[in-house]
């Protein structure tokens, strides 16, 4: 079921909004069943408090294992984890528990602990569900909030959170692109979801009726505000709903993980307020009176200031209960509040704080509790390692409060609930139920986590099976990463491919019988969600939409499967550099197929009985990033053409970035070539793989990074370049004295270079590859007596032949090479022999006179012989070189983090075959520079260009918010850091955008290459509050929705897009703004909603916002004459036809009648575009006026205005 394209429907909602005004222990009108613990933390304020006691004495009742999960984010993400643990809800004598591996709701039995039913969606379930009557609503990865019988499982209704059906890879997982991770919380029969955690993508929020399953409104235009990140910089983001919905007092918050909630209108879904911390975040979130707790810290529910004052663990409805240290306090839900200034180290006043005081009612010392979970009744229920303590509730201040009743289980007590008179306890992943009475003891244990165990295959079955696959193997390369099996009809061929390969697998079917018994059969064995998933396809699976280069591997398993249709689908889905598919063909079948026409990457052979397609070498227009700046020439520019905005998610997760270097150690930059993404970490240098990221090796090699181990803002290999390079077949790095040769594809060392003096080992400093050349420069120079690992320039050069390991040729400097001075290209290595003024001085201070002139150099590559040479006007500590115009450029690198000695004013240019001065200029700038086609782009807060054949500034710039990296660029883009991760739109020069939803690092992680925009996470260390801190990957989505802001608008041709967030250029080169006209009546409602919530079509991102109740727009014009008009309308409401309709004029000239806008965009499902010529008024305003024939007034999302010719 998908929702209406609407902002909101008013269905019911006043009586919701009448019920939140205050805080409801249970909501009125919700059909929760007697003694029951319906949702986490009991109630929809997430109170952790249930009036229904339980017996003062209770014994184990019983015990079953659960799966162990597998949570989303690595423990190092606190913050984030909400499934750690599998969270139950118990009512009308059943529990009902989700899992993360088995992606199902199962509900047992509460006196028996027996498996009564389970649900399998198509994703990992991480939170709780909640329960009312015979309703059971759940979400999923698979981005679905899901509604099934109590009593059998079976579904009543199914709703999906995004707009599509889109899966990828999330968290190791195929999940949703939009997957629902705002768990549902129930109030007054409504259920409140959210879906989609990437703001870029779309986020989602939903309010659905709990007996049809119907949108009463959705809020989906919120995703991408320009709002202020931390750090006070403004960049396009929202929420990423992660955690536990709440309600109270007439608002809907919505956790946001790692960063605060966002707080929504209850009654109509419009954003209130999102608070974006700089540092608060949580999953949970729970709400008192006016006030809402996040973390340990109070916040004021009205505009979500911080509020001075105790945080409570408990809420009953009637008493806030804290608890410090093992000192309980109980007060009052009613608070004093006072205001008093906030005076800075002076005594000045810089801000007010606020304070809220309660009135204490009870107290008393715990003894032995460690962590307060829940009350239920006059009891309160703690937990202290491995115990489970109850105490009775005091009334007045009491001293030590002894346990009434206490148990001890095996492992830590992860959480708790109580319901139906017994408390059920999840430990260990182990799920224990006590209550009254003695157990019994045929029940007291309960082991299988499933019913039955599968039916055992047939021996024959099995041994075909298995030769299947050996054959299988033989026609494929490697044996891990993901394999695609189309087809569940055989279980034995997906048990040997299990048993003989270490592929994760997915099988694709489209029955739905056969979908539910493999599932079932995997479950049973421990198999499903650990290396199986098992997907029903709604036509044939070659057909099912497999993220784009998923596959290592595709199997045919039905004969009734072909690959002859849907090669555009599943082609796309197999990852390059060698991705196969294979199925069972004739030697007719295999010789129709292979005179077919086929992608030109298609290599199509036979192999047995198979038919092999593999798809060859990397994608077309592709590109590596190999060096610290791109290449040997140091451009730092991807010559990558296939990335571009917009952007859509391939997938997210991968390993941790725990042993990655921290981000303000300005370590190397990563490095992607041939499908691999290289990271470096204090200890270790690891590769993962740039289509899924997964894991392929990480090699323990102590110290190779800690120079870079530091915390402080640190200049890194900013000043001493990177310390290895990385290609499709080798990775070279040097590990203290050691310079290693790596396999790139399994990380192991095939050999150790040389040194210059054999006996006389020096700390390398510098490397580069050419061709078959490898460069690199040893003993480091520094200007002090220390020892040094690491240094801006090194005295000698060295080139290797690398195929053999033989030394070519080696260079001594007469002061020193720096590193960011040696640039390679046509043969050349170009490099300046100097230091810079700074450090002559610092020489001269302690009595050293250098002598000598600085020189820049052209070597032969290959003898090391000089091409030619100059001692004129050497003064750069940056040079890169431009192969397609055979430029050299002498320049610096001055930006903050960057060394202290860079140079920030002068350019000159060189021809690199004969050293001819091209020009020279004197502008002051940031850097590195990038050489991007014909222009020079510089660096810093933002930047310019200059003209590479004249060295003049070109007028151009673009612009960036805070950020500590510097830009690199690619062939469509700059990326960098603009608060978010940012990046600025060269091909459509729209301005500057971000990738909304997690921070780039310090050292710029943004790498355009292998068709990807890559980000492997290099966050480590950074606690703001950015909403996700994981790597990921990006790929062109042309559908995606796009905002940018800062470039120039062009008053002979412009867009006014009301209501949108940011600025987008459309196909014509026109650029819309949000502004630039005047909206009469001021009052106008605006409206906004994702632009994927409408038909495809053209300008469909205009139509998605817009003003409702407007009168008049007028538009001052620089120009006279006429003007050639494009209004884009679209219906944001459910108006039905002849219930909106209103007439339109310019001046006198009346331009639309009777227009029925409801009408019209149910036709096409999309935007409804109206072209006008005008005269331009003599004042040069252009008025617009609209007059409504209905009740319903009218409406309009955007008008484009052109100069008519």
């Amino acid at each position: 079921m998908t929702a209406r394209p609407f902002v909101c429907r008013q269905i019911l909602i006043a009586l919701v909004t009448l019920a939140c005004s205050g805080v409801l222990l249970v909501p009125a009108g919700t059909a929760f069943a007697a003694g029951a613990w319906p949702q986490r933390r009991f109630d929809a304020q997430r109170g952790g408090s249930s009036p229904h006691g339980l017996p003062e004495k209770m014994q184990l009742q019983w015990s079953r294992d659960l799966p162990a999960p597998q949570p989303a984010w690595p423990a190092s993400q606190y913050k984030l984890q909400f499934d750690a643990v599998p969270e139950p809800v118990a009512a009308d004598g059943r529990i009902f528990v989700p899992s993360t591996v088995n992606d199902c709701v199962t509900a047992y039995e509460a006196t028996t602990g027996k498996e009564l039913w389970r649900y399998t969606t198509d994703g990992p379930v991480r939170f709780a569900p909640l329960v009312a009557g015979d309703q059971v609503c759940f979400v999923s990865d698979d981005g679905c909030l899901y509604c099934v019988s109590a009593d059998d499982g079976r579904l009543h209704w199914k709703f999906r959170g995004g707009p599509e059906d889109r899966p990828v890879l999330g968290n190791e997982r195929l999940i949703s692109s939009w997957p629902a991770r705002g768990a549902p919380v129930l109030e007054n029969d409504v259920v409140y979801f959210a879906a989609g955690i990437w703001p870029f993508m779309g986020v989602f929020v939903h309010a659905v009726d709990l007996e049809s399953g119907q949108p009463l409104w959705t809020n989906s235009g919120d995703s991408m505000n320009y709002i202020t990140h931390p750090h006070g910089a403004k960049a396009f983001g929202t929420v990423s709903p992660q955690g536990y919905l709440a309600v109270g007092d007439g608002r809907l918050f919505v956790p946001g993980g790692r960063s605060m909630p966002a707080v929504y209108d209850l009654a109509t879904g419009a954003l209130d307020y999102f608070p974006y911390d700089k540092k608060h975040g949580h999953y949970e979130v729970s709400v008192g009176p006016d006030e809402f707790y996040v973390a340990g810290q109070t916040f004021s529910a009205q505009n979500g200031d911080a509020v001075k004052g105790v945080t409570p663990v408990l809420n009953d409805g009637q008493s806030l209960y804290y608890l410090e240290s093992d000192r309980l306090a109980i007060a009052s839900l009613k608070a004093t509040e006072s205001t008093k200034p906030k005076l800075d180290r002076f005594g000045k006043p810089v801000a007010s704080e606020t304070k809220r005081e309660r009135t204490r009612q009870a107290s008393g010392r715990l003894v032995g509790a460690e962590e307060l979970l829940l009350k239920a009744g006059n009891r309160l229920y703690a937990t202290a390692e491995q115990q489970i303590l109850a105490y009775e509730t005091p009334t007045t201040d009491a001293g030590d409060i002894e346990p009434s009743w206490s148990a001890s289980l095996d492992a830590p007590v992860e959480t708790m609930i109580a319901a139906d008179d017994r408390l059920y306890v999840v430990a260990g992943s182990r799920l224990y139920c006590y209550g009254a009475g003695d157990a019994d003891a045929t029940t007291a244990a309960v082991s299988a986590e499933a019913g039955s165990q599968p039916d055992v295959i047939d021996a024959s079955l099995t041994a075909a099976a298995g030769e299947q696959v050996a054959q299988i193997l033989a026609a494929v390369p490697g044996q891990q990463g993901w394999a695609v099996l189309l087809g569940a009809d055989n279980p034995a061929l997906v048990e040997e491919l299990v048993k003989q390969t270490e592929y994760s697998l997915l099988v694709v079917d489209s029955d739905a019988d056969q979908v539910a018994a493999l599932r079932q059969r995997l479950q049973a064995q421990g198999l499903y969600g650990r290396r199986v998933a098992v997907r029903q396809a709604s036509g044939s699976p070659a057909a099912f939409p497999l993220p784009s280069y998923l596959a290592n591997l595709i199997v045919v398993s039905d004969p009734a499967v072909s690959l002859d249709n849907d090669e555009a689908a599943w082609f796309t889905a197999l990852r390059p550099y060698g991705g196969t598919a294979v199925w069972p063909t004739t030697e007719q079948q295999h010789a129709a197929f292979a005179a077919a026409e086929h992608d030109p990457q298609a290599q199509i052979r036979r192999a047995g009985d198979w038919t092999v397609v593999v798809k060859a070498g990397a994608l077309p227009g592709a590109a590596d990033w190999t060096h610290q700046y791109a290449d040997p020439g140091q451009s730092c520019v991807s010559t990558d053409h296939r990335v571009k905005a917009p952007f859509g998610i391939l997938w997210w997760g991968g390993p941790s970035h725990d042993d990655v270097l921290p981000r303000h150690g300005h370590g190397p930059s990563p490095q992607v070539a041939g499908g691999r993404v290289i990271v470096e970490g204090p200890d270790m240098l690891r590769a993962v793989d740039a289509y899924t990221g997964r894991l392929l090796w990480q090699r323990d090699l102590p110290g190779v990074g800690e120079y870079y181990n530091i915390t402080a803002h640190f200049a890194g290999a900013g000043e001493t370049g990177s310390n290895y390079v990385s290609l499709p077949d080798r990775i070279y790095l040097f590990q203290g004295f050691d310079l290693l040769e790596l396999d790139a594809a399994t990380g192991k060392t095939l050999r150790t270079f040389p040194h210059v003096i054999a006996d006389k080992p020096e700390a390398w400093g510098y490397l580069a590859v050419s061709g078959d050349l490898l460069i690199a420069a040893s003993s480091l120079v520094t200007v002090d007596d220390k020892p040094a690992t690491h240094a801006s320039g090194s005295r000698t050069l060295v080139v290797f032949d690398r195929t053999t390991g033989k030394m070519l040729w080696s260079r001594d400097a007469e002061f020193n090479f720096r590193h960011n001075n040696i640039a390679i290209g046509g043969d050349k290595l170009f490099c300046i022999d100097n230091l810079t003024q700074k450090r002559i001085d610092l020489l001269r201070r302690r009595g050293f006179e250098p002598t000598g002139s600085p020189t820049l150099y052209a070597l032969d590559l290959r003898t090391g012989k000089p091409v030619w040479q100059t001692q004129e006007n050497v003064f750069g500590t940056f040079l890169n070189y431009s192969a397609a115009h055979d430029l050299l450029l002498q320049a610096g690198s001055f930006y903050r983090d960057r060394a202290g000695d860079e140079v920030s004013k002068g350019m000159t240019a060189y021809r690199g075959a004969d050293g001819e001065v091209l020009w020279k200029n004197d502008l002051t700038y940031g850097g590195p520079c990038m050489l991007w086609r014909d222009k020079i782009i510089t660096n810093g807060g933002g930047g310019f260009s200059v003209d590479m054949k004249t060295g003049e500034a070109t007028g151009w710039t673009y612009a960036r918010a805070y950020g500590c990296n510097t830009a690199v660029a690619s062939e469509h883009l700059l990326t960098f850091r603009s608060g978010a991760a940012g990046y600025y739109d060269l091909a459509s020069q729209s301005g500057t955008g971000n990738v909304g939803g997690f921070r780039s690092s310090c050292t710029n992680n943004l790498i355009v290459a292998d068709g990807l925009l890559n980000a492997p996470d290099y966050t480590r260390t950074c606690t703001c509050a950015y909403q996700n801190q994981t790597s990921l990957a990006l790929v062109h989505m042309p559908e995606a929705e796009l905002w940018a802001t800062g470039e120039n608008i062009d008053p002979l041709g412009f867009g006014v897009n009301l209501a949108a967030p940011g600025d987008r250029r459309d196909a014509d080169g026109v650029l819309w703004r949000p502004y630039g006209a005047e909206v009469l009546p001021e009052a106008a409602g605006k409206f906004r909603v994702h632009s994927s919530q409408l038909a495809a079509g053209e300008l469909n991102w205009v139509a998605a916002s817009g003003v409702e109740g407007i009168e008049e727009l007028v538009i001052p014009l620089e120009f006279t004459g006429q003007a050639r008009l494009r209004l884009v309308f679209y219906e944001p409401g459910d108006k039905a036809p002849g219930e909106r309709v209103f007439d339109l004029s310019a001046g006198k000239e009346s331009l639309l009648n009777d227009f029925d806008i409801a009408q019209a965009t149910a036709e096409s499902g999309a935007a409804v575009i109206k072209t006008f010529t005008v005269a331009v008024p003599a004042d040069g305003k252009l008025r617009l006026k609209f007059a409504s024939q209905t009740n319903a007034p009218a409406v309009l999302s955007g008008v484009e205005v052109l100069q008519a010719k």
